[in-house]
This record gives structure tokens, C-alpha cells and sequence, in this order.
């Protein structure tokens, strides 16, 4: 493993996000989750599907560096220090994290095989076509980010240059406008392998988020300007499918961006 991990666009060594609430009286860093129990998304079930599909094994939002135990802290050296606190959740369980009012920050999915055996897909952009037109990877946000431009960009020429439409409520329906989020949001992310993950530990070391959950891949976007989050809560859905099309269970988290 390397100190730095690999992802592009290339991180800058200094902090572009920031995440304020203080867990714990003990440590100087601080957390990624709200300590307050303030919810806007309303009571929104989970979009149901098949479920033979990948399983999302870590969900996270973490500082620009790929830091998600103690944000912040440069290079992530954060060892020893109190154990992060328990995370906080809505009345569903969804956690909640708290970003800077720049709304950026970075989102990590990873995930391993489910009931269908079949390893979880990569195709994240276009082209070649996917195979039913929409990504392996899919996300939903209930705001719309940037200026929420439902254009879908072209990641492969002006990565992130632009805005995405919202999907409120979360829904994998057949609409055209959702195919267009989807695969918008998609492109934004980076297929990492397992092998050179996008996140840090406390010793500031390249890791998975979940390792002991055997995860086969992982994704990460740096949510870039013309991305950024809007004030207030906004629910993320994502969702992963493998190679044989089994499309696997939704999972959920608010990202909150204060005022």
C-alpha cells in the first residue's frame, strides 16, 4: 500500500472540506456525522428491486484526502485517539454526515458479490454502451447538485464541469430523466482497485473502508464545484449491479451541508 492513494482528479495534500461537528471532547479532529438529530428527507421507503445483485458492503463521505475517522487531520495521522463515537442516524437508520458549506467532499461505495455469484460491475461511463443503457454503479441524490443541469456531461472530455439532476423521491423507475441521473452522477465516480483503495486510516495508510467484508470493488467520486452538494439534507441512493445484469439492494445516507 502507498501513502497516497490513487484517484483522479488528484487531491490536493491541504484540506477542501471540511466537516465540523466534535465527537468526542478527547480528540482535535473532527467528525463526519451531526451530533444533532435534525432530519428534513421525509420517511422515504428504500426503492425496491431484486436483490441478487452486489451488496454494498461501506457507504461513507469523507474529507478530500480519502480521511473518514478523523477528517481534517493532515495525511490523516490520527493514531492513537479515542475510538470514533457511534455514528448518528435518522429515525430509518440512514447515518447522517455532516460536510462543509462548500458541499464538497468524497463519496465512497464498496461492494462484493450477492446471491447471484456474478462479480459486481465496473462500467461506470460511457462509451461503449451499457448494456441496458444504464450504469453498474447507480446514484440518486433528492437535490439537485451543482446548478442540476439534467445535460448528461461528458466525463471522458470535462469531468465534472457541471451539475445533476435530483431523483426525488429515490426511485430506479423507467423514466428517461432517470436513466439521464444516473448515468450523470455515474461518470463522476473512479473505479479504484481493492488493492489501491481511496480512503486512509488513522496511520494516514492507504485502506478499504470495510475490509473484513471482503469488498471486490470500490468507487469513489471527489465531489468537484460544479457538483457540489446544496444547504440542507440531502439523501443519497445507491445501488450496484453485476455483470449479468442482477441489479443488488439500495442503501442510503444524508449528506447535510449547513447554511
Amino acid at each position: 500500500m502507498t501513502r497516497t492513494p490513487t484517484l483522479t482528479p488528484t487531491q490536493t495534500p491541504t484540506r477542501t472540506v471540511t466537516i465540523t461537528p466534535t465527537i468526542t471532547p478527547t480528540r482535535s479532529a473532527t467528525s463526519t456525522r451531526t451530533p444533532t438529530r435534525t432530519v428534513t428527507p421525509s420517511a422515504t421507503p428504500k426503492p425496491t428491486t431484486n436483490d441478487a445483485g452486489p451488496v454494498i458492503t461501506f457507504l461513507v463521505v469523507g474529507d478530500n484526502q480519502g480521511c473518514f475517522i478523523c477528517p481534517g487531520v493532515p495525511g490523516c495521522i490520527c493514531n492513537p485517539l479515542t475510538p470514533t463515537a457511534t455514528p448518528m442516524s435518522d429515525a430509518q437508520g440512514r447515518p447522517i454526515f455532516l460536510v462543509g458549506p462548500d458541499g464538497r467532499f468524497r463519496l465512497v461505495v464498496e461492494g462484493t458479490t450477492g446471491a447471484s455469484g456474478s462479480q459486481p460491475g465496473t462500467r461506470l461511463r460511457e462509451p461503449p454502451a451499457f448494456p441496458d443503457g444504464r450504469p453498474d454503479l447507480q446514484a440518486e441524490a433528492s437535490m439537485p447538485m451543482g446548478n442540476g443541469n439534467s445535460v448528461v456531461v461528458d466525463c471522458t472530455s470535462s469531468p465534472n464541469l457541471d451539475g445533476i439532476d435530483a431523483v426525488d423521491p429515490p426511485n430506479f423507475g423507467a423514466g428517461a430523466s432517470t436513466t439521464s441521473a444516473l448515468k450523470d452522477f455515474s461518470c463522476r465516480f473512479a473505479g479504484n482497485s481493492v488493492n489501491t483503495p481511496c480512503l486512509l486510516d488513522s496511520n494516514g495508510l492507504a485502506t478499504l473502508g470495510n475490509p473484513g467484508a471482503g469488498p471486490l470493488v470500490q468507487f469513489c467520486d471527489d465531489v468537484a464545484a460544479g457538483q457540489a452538494f446544496r444547504t440542507g439534507d440531502t439523501l443519497v441512493t445507491v445501488r450496484l449491479r453485476d455483470f449479468a445484469l442482477n441489479l443488488g439492494p439500495p442503501e442510503q445516507i444524508i449528506v447535510r451541508v449547513p447554511p
